[in-house]
């Protein structure tokens, strides 16, 4: 999926991203508690986010190319940013 959206661009990677998509639903499933999806309180919401900064900090170093530490400042940033306005 990482690989299809470093070439979402161009139609191979939509194609790469849907079809990885598809790929790990089923671990996904296995891994993650059942309503993980519907995003329902407590355990289920807080490992949705979690796991929501770890690919997005995994895919601007890998897909991006920014180091590591850019990538996990502006997560940071947004987490920041967030935690203000509210």
């Amino acid at each position: 999926m990482l690989v299809g959206l470093s070439f979402i661009t161009d139609w191979k990677g939509i194609m790469l991203s849907v079809v990885g998509l598809f790929i790990m639903m089923q671990p996904f499933q296995k891994l993650l508690p059942e309503c993980i999806l519907s995003a329902r309180r407590d355990l289920p919401a807080t490992i949705a986010s979690r796991a929501t900064e770890s690919y997005v900090v995994l895919t601007l170093t890998e897909v991006k190319m920014f180091p590591a530490d850019l990538a996990g400042l502006i997560v940071a940033a947004g987490a920041l940013s967030w935690s203000t306005a509210a």
